[in-house]
């Protein structure tokens, strides 16, 4: 992240879309470096206090969107702290509400699906999109990732059930 705001002058459009890339990486990466270290008697214990696989898919779930929610203030607070504190001039145009609001949406979406299509899809709706703007386009990446993400949590909760 610190990367893409290494230079001064930034469109808001084009360094959002990327960092909204990194969150998608970051999240998918965050949840399952944590799921990954959880030991197996651990998780099983906590899978069979649950209910079954199907209910510790929902835990899992809720992992992601708390990892996402994280990242999205990150992604968010920190280019517009530095803004608004004057350090230096981050963004050119000058950052508008509809630029956070795309922002914000487009960085839960992306956070929230993982490394799959969609997130792609979002970072070049924001980098087309108008300045200051919140277009169709850019609603309808961020309606596809979480489409996509709500397709593979589906997928993942009938694998889980299935198998036992």
């Amino acid at each position: 992240m610190i990367g893409v705001y290494a230079y001064r002058d930034n469109d808001p459009g084009s360094s959002f879309g990327v960092t909204s890339l990194m969150a998608c990486r970051l999240a998918a990466w965050a949840v399952g470096a944590v799921l990954a270290g959880e030991p197996d008697a651990q998780s099983d214990m906590a899978t069979t206090a649950l209910g079954g696989r199907g209910a510790r898919a929902g835990l899992e779930v809720m992992l992601v969107f708390a990892v996402a929610a994280l990242l999205t203030v990150v992604f968010l607070a920190y280019p517009l702290g530095l803004a608004a504190v004057g350090v230096g001039d981050e963004f050119d145009p000058a950052v508008r509400a509809g630029d956070v609001v795309a922002a914000g949406l487009g960085h839960l979406s992306c956070a929230a699906l993982g490394p799959v299509g969609g997130p792609v899809a979002f970072a070049q709706a924001e980098t087309d999109a108008p300045a200051g703007t919140v277009t169709g386009a850019v609603l309808v990446a961020c309606a596809s990732c979480l489409v996509l993400a709500g397709a593979l949590v589906a997928a993942a909760t009938r694998w889980a059930e299935r198998s036992g």
